[in-house]
């Protein structure tokens, strides 16, 4: 089988692993493609539980950013393949966060691997 070929094969099946492996309740974030999140936005309830799941060979980090995340809640997290990590919001902001080792951030615009969670 061509690397390609056995590359995407994997990241179906830890795609499925992950979706069987997180509480149904949880909104999922993937790593998806070379450095994107997907999706790059998702909306969530109150006190709904988002979950981010990298599914690629690469490392990423789960980075919060802005002045939406309270200290207590702030981010910062490594993920190996097949590793998650989870959040809960309690309040109506929107929530952006990004992969350190794959975005730059400057005077507050994230470029490349970034995205957000608005909660209404």
């Amino acid at each position: 089988m061509k690397k390609k070929a056995l590359a995407v094969l994997i990241g179906c099946v830890l795609l499925v692993a992950g979706w069987l492996a997180l509480p149904a309740s949880a909104l999922q974030i993937f790593q998806a493609g070379a450095r994107v999140w997907q999706p790059t936005e998702l909306s969530a309830a109150k006190n709904e539980r988002v979950a981010w799941r990298n599914n690629s060979p690469n490392t990423h980090t789960v980075t919060s950013y802005g002045k939406a995340w309270p200290r207590k809640k702030r981010k910062n997290v490594v993920l190996e393949t097949g590793e998650a990590t989870r959040a809960r919001f309690d309040k109506a902001r929107t929530y952006k966060f990004r992969c350190r080792l794959h975005s730059t951030l400057v005077d507050g615009v994230c470029d490349g691997m970034c995205g957000k969670v608005i909660v209404g």
